[in-house]
């Protein structure tokens, strides 16, 4: 759950608009036996996505800008996960934008 830097940097050179999107679900399997603790949603249960504000990276970024950008699209997912976290949770219907 780290922002890498090739994000950032394709983004700025190419002009590419970042969107930060999770997924969550109110039952999930977590597979112990797989190095990266992959999670899948058990059968029948219900998914959420949520997805953050479009986060433009400037173009021709230094490194103090880069790791301004890392943090806020860090930051940015995080909302969101806790976000679709918590509607899963609450067992409700997601607010109407």
């Amino acid at each position: 759950h780290a922002v890498k830097p090739g994000a950032i940097q394709l983004a700025s050179a190419l002009g590419f608009v970042l969107v930060p999107v999770s997924v969550w679900g109110n039952r999930m399997r977590i597979n112990d036996k797989r190095w990266d603790l992959m999670e899948t949603p058990r059968l029948f249960s219900k998914v959420y996505l949520a997805v953050g504000e479009p986060m433009r990276v400037a173009p021709d970024l230094d490194d103090a800008g880069l790791s301004a950008a890392r943090a806020a699209l860090g930051t940015a997912l995080d909302d969101v996960t806790a976000r679709a976290r918590a509607v899963a949770s609450s067992g409700l219907a997601p607010p109407a934008r």
